[in-house]
């Protein structure tokens, strides 16, 4: 038997990473992020929330 760690090693050998692309976002349901999404801001600019929690 082989380590948890070897067997990634050994997938990691034979698999290519797959390259980004940009979509729209109503169609990125069950993709991967390739990059941090940041937002401009702080939204909503102010308190909302009546209630705590």
């Amino acid at each position: 038997m082989i380590t948890l760690e070897e067997a990634r090693e050994r997938i990691v050998a034979h698999v290519e990473a797959a390259g980004a692309t940009e979509i729209p976002l109503a169609g990125a349901h069950g993709h991967i992020l390739a990059e941090a999404v940041v937002a401009d801001g702080f939204y909503p600019s102010a308190d909302r929330s009546t209630m705590d929690g």
